[in-house]
């Protein structure tokens, strides 16, 4: 979760599909689907915030690179906390 200054206010790190389908496995081109939930500190200001994703290797931390973005991370959805 990140607000419009770019910064984490909150994060989940953890394997995909909790750790039974390591990304190893994945075909080029595959969409694997995942659920998570993240907790929203209750302190957090009210304004737009988005939730992003990105994936990196475990063993160095390197992130990967999305095809077609120059980030390494994609947009899910743009939520306003109130």
């Amino acid at each position: 979760l990140v607000d419009a200054q770019g910064h984490i206010q909150a994060q989940q790190d953890t394997q995909p599909r909790q750790n039974s389908y390591p990304i190893a496995l994945w075909a080029v081109g595959e969409y694997v689907d995942d659920h998570y939930q993240i907790a929203i500190p209750e302190q957090l200001p009210i304004g737009e915030y988005t939730i992003r994703v990105g994936l990196y290797l475990q063993e160095n931390g390197q992130r990967l690179q999305i095809i077609d973005n120059e980030n390494d991370f994609g947009i899910l959805a743009t939520v306003q906390v109130e």
